[in-house]
């Protein structure tokens, strides 16, 4: 069961040139915005151990209660790099990947997530991550 106001981590992942980088929004179940954590890449394969550096380093670590993560960074970090980060921080982990549906590692009810965490069946930390990665890609590519 969770709470009306659990901290949702909303990770997405987008290139720029050589670039890569990881947008995360810490949100109040599907309420309102708590934080916003970012990480630049150089290297694509360096974006797990990256992301395991910024959530140890991030005020929002001891709050977050579930890490949901998109398609695009599901497929830069694999199964095998969410499972990872599972094990290291043991928090429940729901994967939305586009066609192939959802991966939940921990999470043994994923419509009851959704009903506090979603708004018209799109996770809000998701949503807003994916929103503020394109608006800063475009103000990065001068696009509008």
């Amino acid at each position: 069961m969770f709470k009306r106001e659990v901290r949702v981590l909303g990770l997405t992942y987008r290139t720029y040139g050589n670039y890569g980088f990881i947008l995360g929004v810490v949100f109040r179940g599907r309420l309102w915005l708590d934080g916003i954590l970012y990480l630049r890449l150089r290297d694509r394969r360096d974006a797990l151990d990256e992301l395991i550096s910024m959530l140890d380093r991030s005020s929002h670590k001891g709050q977050i209660r579930v890490i949901a993560i998109d398609s695009s960074l599901y497929h830069t970090l694999g199964l095998c790099g969410v499972e990872a980060l599972y094990t290291k921080f043991k928090l429940p982990i729901v994967v939305f990947n586009g066609v192939e549906g959802v991966v939940a590692i921990g999470v043994s009810d994923v419509e009851d997530f959704l009903k506090v965490a979603a708004s018209n069946g799109k996770v809000e930390a998701l949503r807003i991550a994916s929103v503020i990665a394109d608006r800063l890609l475009e103000l990065l590519t001068f696009k509008s």
